[in-house]
């Protein structure tokens, strides 16, 4: 139940990012640009090549909704 939780808390966030970013004109190519190197590597059997492209996509996301989170303080603002 705990990592559910946790789980739970980070998809709201993400979910936030999403309906920020998706309306912004060429924000959806860049979604898929963004995938496409995963999907690659799943289709090549190259789990390697899928971690990587999944940790720096990962990564990018979390600076990103940091980003965002600075920008928006009210639609990130936590329950006390």
């Amino acid at each position: 139940p705990g990592i559910w939780k946790l789980i739970l808390q980070v998809k709201v966030h993400v979910d936030r990012y999403r309906r920020l970013t998706l309306p912004q004109l060429g924000r959806m190519a860049e979604v898929i640009a963004e995938h496409e190197p995963i999907l690659e590597g799943i289709e090549r059997r190259d789990p390697e090549r899928a971690r990587a492209a999944m940790a720096s996509h990962l990564e990018r996301l979390l600076d990103d909704i940091s980003e965002i989170q600075n920008l928006n303080p009210d639609y990130f603002d936590q329950p006390t």
